[in-house]
């Protein structure tokens, strides 16, 4: 360091004000090092993961047959013990589709042995025993209707025209003697799993 005074007589007390400066050619740096001292890692974040979008539900229209034959004597309404098996193991399909938001329609329908009304009603009382038996299971009420429809719609066509005696009449139109069941609505796909975790 150097000391410049205001005046010629600066060496004198009082004479005027003395100031310090810094005298750059004699000014030095000093560089310490420390071999065996670590440097703190700078933390990074870890990624983000973003969890993928639920599946999108799908429309749900899926008709279950059943032959009446397996469900109901002939003539009757009244479920037989081997009916209430394949009833078990509609109900299981049923709910294996994962309907949301749906609806059930149980339709009951006869061969064209008998009359008109007869018929209407057998297949009436046949959608109700069905309708309640897959309530009784687990279906909701209000979204289980049943619909009678008699003799109408034979898949058997005029295949069993030409049969007379009523034993063989009744085992070719056999097939016309079902209950369907149509469910409609929306999937419920499963939830997807969560996102894994970064680790820590």
């Amino acid at each position: 360091m150097v000391r410049v005074g205001d005046d010629p007589d600066n060496d004198k007390v009082g004479s005027g004000t003395k100031r310090w400066v810094s005298d750059i050619s004699t000014a030095t740096i000093e560089l310490v090092l420390h071999p065996n001292r670590t440097v703190a890692a700078v933390p990074v974040a870890a990624p983000l993961v973003v969890a993928p979008p639920p599946p999108a539900p799908e429309p749900v229209d899926q008709t279950f047959n059943l032959s009446s034959d397996v469900l109901f004597a002939f003539g009757k309404a009244e479920l037989k013990p081997e009916g209430m098996q394949a009833l078990d193991a509609l109900y299981q399909q049923i709910v294996d589709v994962k309907p949301k938001d749906g609806s059930a329609v149980v339709m009951g329908y006869t061969d064209r042995i008998g009359s008109d009304a007869n018929n209407q009603a057998l297949s009436e009382a046949r959608a109700s025993t069905v309708a309640n038996f897959l309530i009784g299971k687990g279906l909701p009420a209000d979204k289980v209707s049943i619909q009678g429809n008699g003799e109408s719609n034979p898949v058997t066509g005029t295949q069993c025209d030409a049969i007379k005696a009523r034993a063989a009449l009744i085992d070719c139109l056999a097939p016309d003697r079902r209950v369907e069941i149509r469910v409609t609505g929306v999937s419920n796909p499963a939830e997807p799993a969560p996102a894994e975790q970064p680790a820590q």
